[in-house]
This record gives C-alpha cells, sequence and structure tokens, in this order.
C-alpha cells in the first residue's frame, strides 16, 4: 500500500498565494501535484494501492472530488490538530484493506524515480544546498544528504508501536523503528521539494523548462526563450522592448534582446517565480474578494495601455488590423473547420435540447456585433489570457509575458485594438478556457439535442465571474458586450487542436453555450 501523507494545509507562505489547500493539490505544470506524484508511483509500482490523506476541515471541490475519482484514489480525512506520527497512526488503524509493506510519501514531495521492488525498509534521501530543517542523515563531499519525505516500512506493527511512543514527533519515530528494523539508505537522484516557496518555484521552473522542447531555458534566474517562426520571437522581443516606460513595471525587465545563437533566434528576460492566473483559478483557493484586487490591477494595466490621442493614420491601421482579426481570421478558421473536421457550416444546431442557428450563421451575428462596437486603440499584448498574466501577491502587481507583437498582416508591432486584449480576458474567464485546457469538464448527451458541457466550477467561481463582469475595465465597455468576440475566439480555435478531438469538440460546444447565455 502507498499513502501520501498531506493531512495537513500548505504554509503561510504558500496560502498567501493560493488560499488554504493541502500540499497535494499545488498547481505544477497546469496540473495538480497530485497527478504527477501519482503517474510516477503508478509507472514504477502499477499494482500497489495509493491512498491520500487530506485535512478533515478541508472540504473538496467538484472538480478535486472528479480528479481523485479519476486517479482511482481512496482519500481519509484525518483531523486538523493531528501530527504527521498521528495522521500516519490514524489511517493504517482506520484503512479497511490487509496491508503488507506501507510505501509512504509526503504530499509535498516528488520524486522521479523510485527504488527497486526488493528494497523492502528504507528511507529516501536527497542532497540539497538549501538551509530548511529537513532531517540530515549523513554529510557526503561536504553536501548535506537529508530526508526527502519517501520511506518503506514492512512491519505495520512495530511503525504503529513507534509512532504511539512518538506522537510529537515523526522523526523520533523512524529512528526508533529502524533501531527495530534495519532500514537501507536510497539516495533519490530525482527529488522535487514543493514544501518551500523557494523549492516550489525552483522545481516550477525544472518542470517548464522540461515541458517546453527547448523552446525555454532558465539558468541563474534568466530565462532565455526561443522558438519558430523566429518572426515570433523577434515580435515578442520588440515588444518588450518597444512599450512606454510606464507600462515596463508590468513586465519582466528584458536582458538581451532577440539574436540569433546557434542557428535560433532567442532574446531573454528576468525569470519571474509567480503563478500564472491561470493556475491560480483552476487550481487556487483565492477568495473571491481577492480576484477582485487582481481585476483591479489589470484595469489599471489596460488604463496605461490605453491610447486616448492618436493620429488617423495609427487609428486607421488599428481599425483595419482589427476587422481582419474578426472577420478574416474567423472564415480563415471555419474553412479549417470544414475541411478536416467535417462540420457542416450551414445545417443548424442543437445545444442543450434548444434548437440554435448554424455556425455561419453565429459567426456572422458575432462578426456584426463586434464590429459596430467603437475602436479602441492600444497598446496591445495581443495574447492577453491567464496563462500569460502571473500575480505577484508581494508587491500586488500583475506581470505579462509571452505578447503577440504581430498584426493580423504578420507585422512587427505594438498596437491593437483594446477590445481584443479584453476579449481574450474574458476568454478565460467567462469562457473557462483555461479549464478546457486542465480538462475539467465534462460532455453530456454527446451526438444527441440535449448535448451540452458542464464545467467542474464551484461557487467560488461563479462569484469571480460575476465580479469580473460588474466591473468595467474599458472605458465606456461593459464588459458583457465582448462576448461575442470571444465566441468567435472559441471557434477559432477548433483547428488548432487537431491532435485533440475532445478539445476541439468542447470548444466548440462551448462556443455554443456562449451564444445561448449571452446572444439570444
Amino acid at each position: 500500500m502507498i499513502l501520501i501523507s498531506s493531512s495537513a494545509y500548505v504554509v503561510n507562505e504558500f496560502q498567501t498565494e493560493l488560499g488554504e489547500i493541502p500540499p497535494c493539490f499545488l498547481p505544477l505544470g497546469n496540473k495538480k501535484l497530485i497527478e504527477h506524484q501519482v503517474f510516477q508511483l503508478r509507472d514504477y509500482y502499477p499494482n500497489e494501492k495509493i491512498i491520500l490523506s487530506l485535512p478533515e476541515s478541508y472540504i473538496l471541490s467538484c472538480s478535486e472530488s472528479k480528479l481523485l475519482g479519476e486517479l482511482d484514489l481512496n482519500y481519509f480525512s484525518v483531523p486538523d490538530e493531528f501530527t504527521l506520527s498521528e495522521s500516519i497512526s490514524y489511517i493504517l488503524n482506520v484503512v479497511d484493506f490487509e496491508l503488507e509493506t506501507l510505501k509512504l510519501i509526503y504530499g509535498d514531495t516528488l520524486i522521479r524515480e523510485f527504488p527497486s521492488l526488493e528494497n523492502k525498509d528504507l528511507i529516501g534521501t536527497a542532497f540539497t544546498q538549501d538551509g530548511y530543517k529537513w532531517f540530515i542523515e549523513d554529510h557526503i563531499n561536504e553536501l548535506p544528504l537529508v530526508w526527502c519525505g519517501y520511506f518503506i516500512f514492512s512491519s505495520k506493527q512495530k511503525l504503529l508501536q513507534c509512532l504511539a511512543l512518538n506522537r510529537a514527533d515523526f522523526i523520533q519515530a523512524v529512528q526508533m523503528y529502524r533501531s527495530i528494523v534495519p532500514m537501507n539508505i536510497y539516495i533519490c537522484e530525482q527529488w522535487l521539494d514543493l514544501g518551500h516557496i523557494n523549492t516550489y518555484f525552483r522545481s516550477r521552473a525544472l518542470i517548464t523548462t522540461q515541458r517546453s522542447f527547448n523552446d525555454l531555458s532558465i539558468k541563474n534566474g534568466i530565462l532565455f526563450k526561443s522558438g519558430e517562426p523566429s518572426q515570433k520571437i523577434l515580435a515578442e522581443s520588440n515588444w518588450f522592448k518597444s512599450i512606454p516606460t510606464e507600462l515596463k513595471i508590468f513586465v519582466p525587465h528584458l536582458i538581451h534582446e532577440a539574436t540569433e545563437q546557434s542557428g535560433r533566434v532567442t532574446y531573454a528576460l528576468e525569470y519571474l517565480p509567480n503563478l500564472p492566473l491561470n493556475e491560480l483559478f483552476v487550481h487556487g483557493k483565492n477568495a473571491p474578494i481577492e480576484w477582485n484586487t487582481i481585476f483591479l490591477r489589470i484595469r489599471e494595466f489596460l488604463n496605461i495601455s490605453s491610447l486616448s490621442n492618436v493620429d488617423n493614420n495609427l487609428s486607421d491601421v488599428v481599425g483595419k488590423d482589427f476587422i481582419q482579426l474578426v472577420r478574416d481570421k474567423t472564415f480563415s478558421r471555419l474553412s479549417s473547420i470544414k475541411e478536416y473536421n467535417s462540420v457542416n457550416l450551414d445545417t443548424h444546431n442543437f445545444y442543450d435540447g434548444l434548437e440554435l442557428p448554424s455556425l455561419k450563421y453565429i459567426c456572422n451575428y458575432c462578426i456584426q456585433k463586434v464590429l459596430e462596437l467603437k475602436s479602441y486603440p492600444s497598446i496591445m499584448h495581443g495574447d492577453f489570457c491567464f496563462s500569460n498574466i502571473l500575480f505577484d501577491s508581494r508587491s500586488n502587481r500583475i506581470k505579462l509575458i509571452d505578447p503577440r507583437g504581430i498584426n493580423a498582416n504578420g507585422e512587427i508591432s505594438i498596437y491593437g485594438d483594446q477590445k481584443y486584449d479584453l476579449a481574450k480576458l474574458t476568454h478565460s474567464i467567462i469562457g473557462l478556457y483555461d479549464h478546457i485546457m486542465a480538462g475539467r469538464y465534462f460532455i453530456l448527451g454527446s451526438k444527441t439535442k440535449n448535448v451540452r458541457i458542464d464545467f467542474d466550477i464551484d461557487q467560488r467561481i461563479y462569484e469571480i465571474q460575476k465580479i469580473y463582469l460588474d466591473l468595467i475595465l474599458i472605458e465606456d465597455l461593459e464588459t458583457e458586450k465582448i462576448l461575442p468576440l470571444v465566441i468567435l475566439l472559441f471557434v477559432s480555435m477548433v483547428p488548432l487542436h487537431s491532435d485533440r478531438k475532445d478539445r476541439q469538440e468542447a470548444m466548440l460546444l462551448n462556443a455554443l453555450r456562449l451564444y445561448k447565455e449571452y446572444c439570444i
């Protein structure tokens, strides 16, 4: 049996960032840490039962309950006041199946490789250069070898005895156990500690670089970004370089502009150890009032970005570019949908039992509504979605990454219509785009007239959405009026997810949901 022990809440420094959550639910790579833990454990121990301990006072959200079911995890609630020793003892006494060997891993620990099955009693260790109060097993070449939160115990009876005699100190309980039952020392070469702010963001940086296929490299606090096409990298670099001074506080410091290095165009930014809003929104527990603060910081950026006095030439360029983004891009993507997805653009659709117009009609309707709105020339980010907005809770500021920096004609430019940025933002909050990307949705009644998409969201998300819709973020533009453009964004994204038919269906259904809720 494997126990992931996560029966206490994250430390206070994390609660400022994410709210009150157990460590196994920390966001990591747009997933929860528990997903990474279970994946690694099942890879090494495919036939072992995995159970999870959580604080008794913690109330699982809809998405968390669904996730634990998908992971095939049994979870047990442990009284909040219990120590680690007491919580483990409690679990061992209430688990309703026969125990042979217990493998224990801390809820804030991610280990990438495990020992062979021959090892019975074991203490996992790893080298560290950090000064946190881990238990030091030994020093090798002047580096401390510390306990890293992974243990194997072969005797339930002896372990329970040691835990009972050391209720306040788990380390002493293990020391007593190993004096009775010899324990091997296993050095984990790939150990990520996520229980402290510093080690957490260092681990995030490592996972980010590993998942980006060499497009990102983070070294000594500097993020190097490269990629294809080169024009995209040049445009991003130019945006950071060219924005007005008053907007520089909203972005990482540009270390060096895009240059060619080893045949690839690369630029360098200051690496910021902050969480993106999509992970806070989907995985965090921040109170709605905290999101009100975040939205006010976003409004501050949009206000400063706004260009109230522009010459006719720039105004004309911005207007034509916006028409291309809205109308030409939509029709181009519709053609791709028809060609590769066998979707009939001219037949009526059904959503949740209601007959809706054809996709072509819906798009034409939305284009008309969007183009009726007045123009808002601005310094435009171009991809102003939650995953590209970081929140620094210490300075109470947002920081923006991955700007578009290219207009509809593929020309490098920092200008555009601010309605597009507002639509991308609304696409995350009201459109719940990041919930789709995180797999936190259900499709019900597929291929029937009652088909609909439901999301794993709770009252907290509804309250955040209401706060957002009640705010005026751009001058006199009511946020709800941008929903037709949000619908077009979801339609336009369908061809971009050709490798995931499930996501394509979700994008289309979500466009129909938003049309039904905001356009009828």
